[in-house]
């Protein structure tokens, strides 16, 4: 579980939760480090960090270790947040900023003790809010990202945008029928042959406002 005191992790030995934390995080301010994005991969758990990039935790390990670079290197992280995480089916980590857009390391670029060098994802949109990525699906039909600016497609040679009337994109999640879910500031969406269909989920009343998903 993230929380905004680092991670914590259910052990059923002793039915108990176990802070995973750097001893520095309780230093900070009485506020502790706030986890805004986790994925288990294996073994292995990586935590996406408010302004402290992004962390692995693996066997054995009682902290976090650092895994990629805050700093202004070109292979280093675009932005200090790291809003989303995924790993695709090449066991790829896959990385959302807060506006650097999308990063990724190799898993053969994932040495223990050494920073990983990340590539990046051609960015072609303009609009600063599409640098901020809230979230990545990775899928058979290619690595969906909802940023600030929309939803965008990336089929490992272009960049699609999806409907760009809808902006704002949280979250993305293709169920067990194949439908693809799609959460924005103005509603929930499903995908269909490339739009964005509006689904009701307020009351019935007509002056109901549009929940935010």
């Amino acid at each position: 579980a993230g929380t905004n005191r680092g991670l914590v992790v259910h052990e059923p030995a002793c039915d108990c939760l176990r802070g995973m934390n750097l001893p520095a995080w309780d230093e900070v301010d009485g506020v502790g480090v706030i986890v805004l994005a986790v994925v288990a991969h294996g073994d292995t758990v990586f935590a996406g960090l408010f302004g402290g990039g992004a962390v692995r935790f693996g066997p054995g390990n009682r902290t976090f270790e650092h895994v990629v670079r805050v700093d202004n290197r070109g292979d280093g992280l675009g932005a200090r947040m790291v809003r989303s995480l995924a790993v695709d089916a090449a066991g790829q980590l896959l990385i959302g900023t807060y506006g650097g857009a999308v990063q990724s390391a190799r898993r053969e670029a994932r040495v223990r003790g050494e920073p990983w060098r990340l590539e990046s994802l051609p960015w072609a949109p303009t609009r600063t809010e599409s640098r901020f990525a809230w979230s990545l699906e990775p899928a058979d039909d290619g690595l969906w990202i909802g940023t600030g600016s929309g939803l965008f497609r990336w089929n490992g040679r272009t960049l699609d945008a999806i409907d760009p009337r809808i902006e704002s994109i949280r979250d993305t999640l293709r169920d067990a029928d194949g439908r693809r879910w799609v959460a924005s500031s103005f509603g929930l969406f499903e995908a269909v042959d490339d739009r964005l269909l509006p689904v009701a989920i307020a009351d019935d009343d007509p002056g109901a406002r549009t929940p935010i998903v």
